[in-house]
């Protein structure tokens, strides 16, 4: 239809490495040394499964929403650091709980609610 696919799968990947980039080095500067067992360890995985799940797997806007309230909880939990995974892992559970679609899933499938839909209307 006149749109070169692999030119706009080309730019979309060089857009996406540069963010992504951008935002290892913004996290690593603000440390004083870099560590590889640190920029390798689970934990990049599972901030990012909760990050996922919680704000809606399959949706644009859903990992936006994810990482604006991990951050949240994480400054709350920020207090008890001891707990603070496991009070993680119990929002986590709650969510998969009473919205298996996740938090913008669930809102719109029963508000039609959506913020950045690939669909056209």
């Amino acid at each position: 239809m006149g749109v070169d696919v692999f030119r706009s799968k080309l730019y979309a990947f060089l857009i996406a490495a540069f963010v992504t980039g951008l935002t290892a080095g913004l996290v690593y500067v603000h440390q004083i040394f870099i560590q590889p067992y640190k920029a390798f360890s689970i934990d990049w995985t599972v901030r990012l499964l909760f990050i996922v799940i919680i704000g809606g797997i399959g949706t644009i806007e859903g990992p936006i929403v994810g990482a604006l309230i991990y951050v949240a909880l994480q400054q709350i939990f920020s207090e008890y650091i001891n707990v603070s995974l496991l009070l993680l892992g119990a929002v986590a559970i709650a969510v998969m709980l009473a919205a298996p679609k996740g938090i913008m899933g669930t809102l719109h499938e029963h508000l039609g609610f959506e913020f950045l839909s690939p669909r056209r209307k």
